[in-house]
């Protein structure tokens, strides 16, 4: 599997900046999660302004 080879590669430096893969995973959960929140969150204010 070329995976694994790729993975044995890595391994060393990902153990190594652990915390920095770590920040980058939590980074992209956000800023996934702010990028699925906006609209709904927009949409949310729109409906606020609306009732008033």
């Amino acid at each position: 599997m070329i995976s694994k080879e790729i993975i044995n590669l890595y391994l060393p430096t990902i153990k190594r900046h652990k915390n920095i893969f770590v920040l980058m995973i939590i980074g992209a959960v956000i800023s996934g999660f702010a990028s699925l929140a906006t609209p709904l969150l927009l949409k949310y204010e729109t409906d606020q302004l609306a009732k008033t």
